[in-house]
Order: C-alpha cells, then sequence, then structure tokens
C-alpha cells in the first residue's frame, strides 16, 4: 500500500475536521439508501456494468455493503480506526480484481458517489462555510478511499495477468524443462569444437559450424518462438546467437601465432557469451519448472494456483456471451476407508486413476482441477444443464464399474459422489463453487454414489 495514502487520510481524519465529519456523517447516514439507490440505478444504464449488476442478488447484497461503506467512511475516527478503514479497502479492491471489474466502472463510481453526496451538502440547511468545507472533505476521502481500492484491484489484476501468461506456457513450455540439459549440451559442445578447430586448423574457416544450426539454435529460433512468443530472454538467446557467430568468423581470420593476445581476447569474449546463453537457457528452465507448481504433484492436474483465472475467464465469456458452464465437484467416496484398509499408496494409485477417468470423460475444452483430497472440480464450458448432468452420471457410472489396481495388483472397487451448479450470472466464480459443494454434501447425505443438480438462485 502506498504510504502516502494513509498520511493523507490520517491528515483528512485529524481532530480538526471531528466537527464537518459529525456533520457529514449526520447528513449521510439517514439518507444513504436513497443515496445508493440512485447511485446504483445510474451505474446499470451503463452497458459495461449490466453484467455485474443485472443480478438480483449482487444488486442486493450491493446495495446493503455501500449502505454501511458510506456510513463508516463519512464519521469521526482515530488512527487506529485509519488503518482498520485502509484494511476495508484493500478487501474491496480485492474482491473488483476477483469478479474482474473493469476499471472504467470503478472510476465511474467514483464520480457518481462524489455527484450523490454532492447533491445531499448542497440541499442540506448549513452555513456557506460548513458547505465549503464540507465539499472539500468528503471530496478529499472519496478520492483517497477509490484511490486506494484502486491500488489493490490493479495488484490483483497484475497477478491475474502473470497467472494466466503462466498458464499460458505451461500448457505448451515443459518442453525446455525437458530438454535444457541437451540444449546446453550442443552449446558448450559447438564451444569445444569450434575452440579445437581455431588452434588445430585455423584455416579451415569456411567449415566453422554456425551456432544457429546446432540444436540448441534450432530450438531458439523454431521452437523457443513458438513456445515463448515476445519474450524477452528468447530474443537474449538471438542476440547471442549473432554475437557469437560474428565474433566465430573473426576469430579466424586471426592467426593465434602472430597475434596471441587479440586470440585469448576473443577466446575469453566467446567463453563469456556463450556462458551468457547458458545461463538465460537456465533461467527459461526455471520459469517453466515454476509454472509446474500450477499442477498437482500426484494427478498431474491443474491445482487451485490457476482456478482463479480460469474461473474469471469463464465468468467474463458467460456475461458477454449468454454461454453458460457448470461445475462439478466430485469427492471419491468413504476415501479414508481405502486409506485405513490398503495403505495411502493405494489412495495416491486410486486418486491417479480417478483423474485419469475425469480427464477421458470430459471434452478437449473442458478443465479438471485436483480441488483438494479426494476431491476434484470439473469445469464444463458452454453446456446446458440437461448435458451437465448426463456428464455427471457418465463419470459416476464409470467410477463405479472401474477395477481400481493397487500397488500389489489387487482391484478394489469405488465410487463417487457429485455436486452440479449451472453457472446462473452472478459475477463472483465462488458462488457457482458453493453451489455445488452444497449439492455434493446432498448427494452425500442422500446415500452417496450419485449426482445433486444445485438450483439456480
Amino acid at each position: 500500500m502506498d504510504d502516502r495514502i494513509q498520511t493523507r487520510l490520517l491528515d483528512v481524519y485529524r481532530q480538526e475536521n471531528n466537527g464537518c465529519l459529525t456533520q457529514l456523517s449526520s447528513l449521510v447516514t439517514p439518507n444513504r439508501h436513497q443515496m445508493v439507490q440512485g447511485f446504483l440505478q445510474r451505474m446499470q444504464e451503463d452497458k459495461i456494468n449490466k453484467p455485474f449488476l443485472d443480478n438480483k442478488s449482487v444488486c442486493h447484497t450491493l446495495q446493503h455493503a455501500l449502505e454501511e461503506w458510506l456510513q463508516d467512511l463519512f464519521r469521526p475516527r482515530t488512527p487506529q480506526e485509519v488503518e482498520t478503514l485502509l484494511q476495508g479497502l484493500r478487501k474491496i479492491g480485492e474482491r473488483h480484481a476477483q469478479l474482474n471489474v473493469p476499471l472504467v466502472s470503478i472510476q465511474l463510481a467514483r464520480s457518481l458517489l462524489k455527484e450523490e453526496v454532492i447533491r445531499l451538502i448542497m440541499a442540506a440547511p448549513i452555513s456557506q462555510e460548513e458547505r465549503l468545507t464540507g465539499l472539500i472533505v468528503s471530496d478529499q476521502l472519496l478520492d483517497l478511499a477509490i484511490s486506494n481500492i484502486n491500488q489493490e484491484f490493479i495488484g490483483g489484476v497484475v497477478d491475474d495477468a502473470r497467472h494466466a501468461q503462466s498458464l499460458k506456457l505451461q500448457a505448451v513450455g515443459l518442453d525446455i524443462a525437458l530438454q535444457s540439459e541437451s540444449l546446453r549440451a550442443a552449446l558448450f559442445d559447438w564451444h569445444r569444437r569450434v575452440t579445437v578447430m581455431l588452434f588445430l586448423n585455423p584455416a579451415n574457416a569456411c567449415n566453422i559450424p554456425s551456432i544457429r544450426t546446432t540444436d540448441f539454435g534450432l530450438w531458439v529460433y523454431h521452437k523457443g518462438d513458438l513456445l515463448f512468443p515476445s519474450n524477452k530472454e528468447i530474443e537474449r538467446l538471438k542476440g547471442f546467437i549473432e554475437e557469437i557467430d560474428t565474433l566465430a568468423g573473426q576469430m579466424f581470420g586471426l592467426r593465434p601465432d602472430d597475434d596471441s593476445e587479440a586470440v585469448n581476447r576473443a577466446l575469453v569474449h566467446l567463453e563469456e557469451l556463450v556462458s551468457s546463453a547458458a545461463a538465460v537457457l537456465s533461467s527459461i528452465k526455471e520459469q517453466t519448472l515454476a509454472m509446474e507448481a500450477g499442477r498437482d504433484a500426484l494427478t498431474k492436474l491443474f491445482n487451485r494456483r490457476f482456478l482463479r483465472t480460469i474461473l474469471q475467464r469463464e465468468v467474463a465469456t458467460a456475461l458477454k456471451t449468454g454461454q453458460r458452464f457448470a461445475a462439478i465437484l466430485a469427492d471419491v467416496d468413504y476415501f479414508k476407508k481405502i486409506n485405513d484398509q490398503n495403505g495411502h499408496t493405494t489412495g495416491d494409485m486410486v486418486l491417479t486413476q480417478m483423474a485419469e477417468i475425469l480427464i477421458t470423460t470430459i471434452r478437449a475444452g473442458d478443465f479438471v482441477f485436483r480441488y483438494g483430497g479426494e476431491e476434484f472440480l470439473i469445469i464444463l464450458n458452454d453446456i446446458n444443464q440437461d448435458q451437465a448432468t448426463k456428464v455427471a452420471e457418465k463419470v459416476r457410472k464409470r467410477v463405479a464399474g472401474h477395477p481400481f489396481t493397487t500397488d500389489n495388483g489387487q482391484i478394489i472397487h469405488s465410487t463417487v459422489s457429485l455436486g452440479v451448479a449451472m453457472y446462473d450470472n452472478h459475477p463472483d466464480y465462488n458462488h457457482t463453487l458453493k453451489r455445488a459443494d452444497e449439492a455434493l454434501y446432498g448427494a452425500k447425505e442422500a446415500g452417496r454414489n450419485r449426482w445433486h443438480l444445485a438450483p439456480l438462485t
């Protein structure tokens, strides 16, 4: 958080302003319901906000939250209470980022809230001096509050963008993690061959192997460009390749016995370039391996790291196009009993085979997550309720009929309970997940080995 915002808020809430703040509170508190209603009506007139505000549940929650927020903002507070206010503003910003609220909507909200407060102050039976002070203080408070919200919002959006990029790279970038050592070997092997050739056969310059034609060079210019488009480190590797090839050509124009100092300088520079290229390749490898943190180590399914990124995208698509998605929470029945009777190794094998069943049951454009423990989350895109429940039933049947193999070759059987929830236009994806969880609980309460459909709210 920017300390300047906290300092300025402390200044606005200084004791000298308590009289003005008390007066603002007496104006805002009894009128906050009408203020928020007018604000929401005007926000709904903007087509950008309609997808977020068309949902009655969202509007009702927002009406209540805004009324409380306005009442809390325009009142005297101690320095300790300012910190509490800032914590609340940070949570609002994080929430806006989670819901993927457009920044333009937040800025519009700032403008409309200011208008509502100004209208209230101008109509109040107070002196001209009190009116002027109230306008200044209210303007400062709203600006600082929204600035703090924006700061957290933008930080959240940046994190989401970073995760989205990681998700994109993870889908195609693991190739470098597997090939990194062979690429490094190709790079250093080229360096060794060129060095040996320089001293043993300097006249044979026309046969200098270009580093661009090695496995390392071919990977950078073809596969690297494909896997990491517009990546700065790939561009650095290209730069190193061009510089290394140019230097190698120049080195073979030198005679080691005539100018040993120049040759030594060139050799040192060549080694520095090769080492730098190897370091950049290692950096790309480390980035790629870091992306692997987005997958569950046991099942290789996505874990929760990319859940927010993927579901934000699905919600945005649904709100924009009207295409609905479904969330299915699947929980392995009596999994603790499987572990207790057969051991944790068998339990892990059941989870791994369960993941394979889920992956082979859904479509290529759908997603499966290891949600936690023996629980899995399936996201079905562009699907209706009938199709979603058919997928749930298909999963249930395949699990019930699958011979799960244990570590000692024995066969055990298991079942799964599922909760299905269709997206209902609520901008917060957690709302859909909560309904799926409630449906899953209903399936377990009804006897397990079945699916339940969450009612639309």
